[in-house]
């Protein structure tokens, strides 16, 4: 048997890093609010206990001096609960301080614009059935869109339609489902075929559904790992699919929900020389690497495209939000459903689950809500005259950020690119390219 590799060897140690460095981030702005809190509560009764004139004073037997020790160790333990009392006041401040302040950080950037018209205007929202999807398919549709929420389950895409119509009922847009699998090449070309039979034009297609770090390796219905398949070349073929009409619309935009987890696959020599996970499955590593081909396709979209691009492409990263993205750690497989942009096929072992409960509520509290989420995607999809600025772009927080240093491999994503095509069994014409 030949000894692991160097990159094998480290490679879970660069996971368990990337996702420790994230805990004590959600720690930090958790603990700090809490602990300045906790000190704010009143102790004087037990303090009080301790300032008794009993243990101030010794016990010398006149009872005039008894009586005046009684009142200095009164005085004196007035004065220490005023001190208390101040000092509480002062903690509790500082604590509701930082809770407001650690609430602002997560909420990262805002994008606000009540001027924005998408009347006439059709958006795709793969996975709007849910967490940030749907909050975005809200934003446009409140623009006044015309939005298309692709989703695999009909029934539970027809209920988020209703709640989305309601919703944004304001804005005068519509809002429709049409089914969807991203694991399922043939429902990919399906969707391409009937949207364009019914569209002449498209002017967002945002590409945010998707699966995160799931247990076990599964495969998709072509036989690819399920997280490769779903977040990047399911999305590469609705993409060609639907590019055309792309192009036929003005300044249409193409957003690709990636993630800060591409900087799992930072140190990978060769992101692409496993990237069916079939030498050695990690689900963190595959879902870093799935992230990082999101990043990767939009900076090669815009490289094929040039100076004069029709479609500007940039890649997202949301935040960490409270959505159903992470719930197959805590269900069984026998239990769960995939539902648009969740897909939940595996569970961890109770051990596990138990220490990811624990962290649980800081998690939640340290974590976006989907509308905050969704902000940056809403505003690369919506946001008039910024597609030049955005094009080949990676954005947080409402602006462009900076990524891991492989995700501007050009040759890297030009490879990608290839074996995209190859897997998807036709080219993706873009550009002069």
């Amino acid at each position: 048997l030949e000894p692991p590799s160097v990159e094998e060897t480290i490679r879970p140690h660069k996971e368990a890093t990337t996702l420790a460095m994230q805990a004590v981030r959600c720690l930090a702005m958790t603990l700090l609010p809490l602990v300045l809190v906790l000190l704010s509560l009143p102790f004087s009764a037990s303090f009080s206990v301790a300032m008794s004139p009993s243990r101030l004073l010794p016990r010398l037997g006149s009872s005039s001096r008894v009586v005046n020790g009684r009142a200095v160790g009164l005085r004196m333990q007035e004065d220490q609960q005023q001190g208390l009392t101040r000092r509480n006041v002062g903690f509790l401040a500082a604590g509701v301080a930082a809770v407001v302040g650690s609430r602002k950080l997560v909420a990262g950037g805002v994008w606000e614009d009540g001027a924005t018209n998408l009347k006439g205007k059709t958006a795709v929202v793969t996975g709007g059935n849910t967490g940030i999807g749907k909050e975005t398919a809200v934003r446009l549709a409140g623009m006044g869109a015309n939005v298309i929420i692709g989703c695999r389950s009909m029934k539970r895409g027809e209920t988020a339609v209703a709640e989305i119509k309601e919703r944004a009922a304001a804005g005068g847009g519509s809002v429709q489902c049409m089914e969807l699998d991203l694991s399922d090449l043939s429902s990919v070309r399906r969707f391409g075929e009937e949207f364009r039979r019914g569209h002449s034009e498209l002017y967002a297609l945002v590409n945010n559904a998707g699966i995160m770090a799931l247990p076990k390796r599964q495969e998709s219905k072509d036989g690819f790992e399920r997280q490769f398949a779903v977040n990047h070349l399911g999305h590469f073929e609705l993409t060609k699919q639907l590019w055309p009409l792309l192009e036929k619309s003005e300044d249409a935009r193409l957003v690709s929900v990636s993630s800060d987890a591409h900087f799992i696959a930072a140190g990978d020599a060769d992101p692409l020389s496993d990237w069916n996970s079939e030498k050695d499955y990690q689900p963190w590593g595959a879902y870093g690497r799935s992230k990082l081909f999101n990043i990767l396709f939009a900076k090669e979209i815009a490289r094929r495209e040039g100076d004069k691009a029709k479609v500007s492409a940039c890649a997202i990263h949301p935040g960490v939000v409270k959505t159903e993205l992470g719930r197959s750690y805590f269900v069984p497989p026998e239990a769960c459903n995939s539902i648009g942009s969740v897909e939940c096929t595996g569970s961890l072992s109770p051990p596990e689950q138990l220490g990811l409960l624990a962290l649980a509520p800081v998690m939640l509290y340290s974590a976006k809500t989907p509308a905050q989420g969704a902000m940056t995607q809403v505003k690369c999809a919506a946001a008039q005259g910024i597609g030049p600025s955005i094009n080949g772009k990676y954005l947080r927080d409402c602006a462009v950020g900076d990524t891991a240093p492989i995700a501007n491999d050009a040759e890297l994503a030009g490879r990608l690119w290839a074996l995209s095509e190859k897997l998807t069994g036709s080219p993706f014409k873009v550009g002069s390219a």
